[in-house]
């Protein structure tokens, strides 16, 4: 638990000291414009979909939504995205985003 803790510690305190653009996906503002304008789940999809260490059926489970739902919404997000979620580096830069949305937005 403290390890969890610690870590969303440092994530904020980096946060404190950068631009959040430096730090921030730019996607995560067409995310939230999309969940916002459209009644979409991108957002939380995508925050679970990597609180689940990327597993579509985890994901799915808690959730409680079908694995092609989460799927589907995975590759929504992926066209409407410009990066690409198969580079390692682009995938820790989302988490981050999706860290420092859910600290500075408590």
């Amino acid at each position: 638990m403290y390890n969890e803790i610690a870590i969303y510690d440092t994530i904020l305190e980096l946060y404190k000291c950068q631009p959040s653009e430096k730090i921030e996906n730019p996607n995560l503002a067409l995310l939230k414009a999309m969940d916002k304008n459209e009644k979409t789940e991108y957002l939380n999809t995508l925050r679970h979909f990597f609180n689940n260490n990327q597993s579509i059926g985890a994901t799915a489970e808690h959730m409680f939504l079908h694995r092609n739902t989460i799927k589907y919404r995975l590759n929504k997000i992926r066209g409407l995205m410009e990066d690409d979620f198969d580079n390692p580096l682009i995938r820790l830069q989302m988490h981050l985003s999706l860290i420092i949305d859910e600290i500075t937005s408590l």
